[in-house]
């Protein structure tokens, strides 16, 4: 969490931070998931994050997740984020963000994390090298009504507010 606690500085001070993440193909979704959630924890106002496959040019649908502005503000700390169940958690105003860095799945109930209310699971479908006529219409964030979240070891997970 060292790592993170650096970027929450520089968030937290207001600068330009920009995430870049390395994946071997589209469809490393866990991969996509956790550089997300990790990006979302110390996202500040002027934050970015790249997906990068290579260098042609690429969309994902993670990048059009709408959560908000963030409810929790930027701690000296990420373990400030860390819930008694392993999980680290952001709220936003339409959603909240669980990452796990731990090595082994954790699961919670939305309402324990999330609070009380009905809550979908964002998945992620599509993504990477954008076709010739830039069509994203393939690429998508579907829901999945929950109440039960299972978030497996290395993953991400997002809750949105119904």
């Amino acid at each position: 969490m060292l790592k993170q606690d650096r970027v929450l500085s520089l968030s937290r001070a207001g600068k330009i931070v920009l995430g870049q993440a390395y994946l071997d193909t589209p469809a490393d979704s866990r991969s996509r998931r956790l550089a997300t959630g990790s990006h979302l924890l110390s996202n500040g106002s002027r934050s970015y994050l790249c997906l990068e496959l290579g260098s042609a040019p690429e969309w994902f649908p993670e990048y059009d997740l709408d959560l908000g502005a963030a409810t929790d503000a930027l701690p000296a700390s990420a373990g400030a984020f860390r819930l008694p169940s392993g999980l680290y958690r952001r709220r936003f105003e339409r959603g909240v963000v669980l990452v796990n860095p731990t090595d082994a799945s954790i699961s919670v109930s939305a309402a324990s994390v999330a609070g009380a209310g009905a809550w979908d699971l964002a998945s992620f479908s599509g993504g990477g090298a954008l076709p010739s006529n830039a069509d994203v219409s393939g690429m998508r964030i579907d829901r999945t009504a929950t109440t039960d979240i299972t978030v497996p070891a290395h993953d991400a997970a997002f809750l949105l507010s119904r």
